[in-house]
């Protein structure tokens, strides 16, 4: 997926004059955004320049694009900000969700980890049909 900095630079924005404007799509990008600047920040930059402590502002953010995607119907559309929401929101869970899991499948002799299920999505989308997303109903 290619970002292009011109509309996502629009979206922006929108969002820093008037939030309540902002499509489905476009609510999530920014959550998206917010969430994946904050795991770039130390406890410290949380503090000094967003007024609160890193883990708590990861938890809000986190919450706030998983909200965001569901309204914004993610297993379903082909909105492009939507599906980049979703892209960097993987980006910022995966390491959390699925270290773990990859460090024992990749030295199973070296480590004492017990078989997990697969990493899943950490929120419910519903009696949605993931196939769906996309592309439409699958042929």
């Amino acid at each position: 997926m290619i970002f292009f900095d011109w509309e996502i630079e629009v979206v922006i924005h929108k969002a820093s004059y008037d939030p309540t404007s902002l499509t489905p799509g476009e609510q999530a990008l920014v959550f998206a955004i917010y969430f994946i600047a904050t795991l770039s920040l130390s406890e410290e930059q949380c503090i000094d320049l967003l007024h609160n402590n890193r883990p708590q502002l990861l938890e809000t953010f986190q919450k706030a694009v998983e909200e965001s995607l569901v309204i914004a119907e993610f297993v379903v559309t082909s909105d492009r900000f939507v599906l980049q929401a979703f892209m960097l929101y993987l980006v910022g869970i995966l390491p959390k969700t699925c270290s773990t899991r990859s460090t024992a499948l990749k030295f199973p002799q070296a480590s004492n980890a017990q078989p997990r299920p697969p990493c899943r999505c950490p929120f419910s989308y519903g009696h949605r049909q993931p196939h769906r997303r996309a592309y439409g109903p699958a042929t």
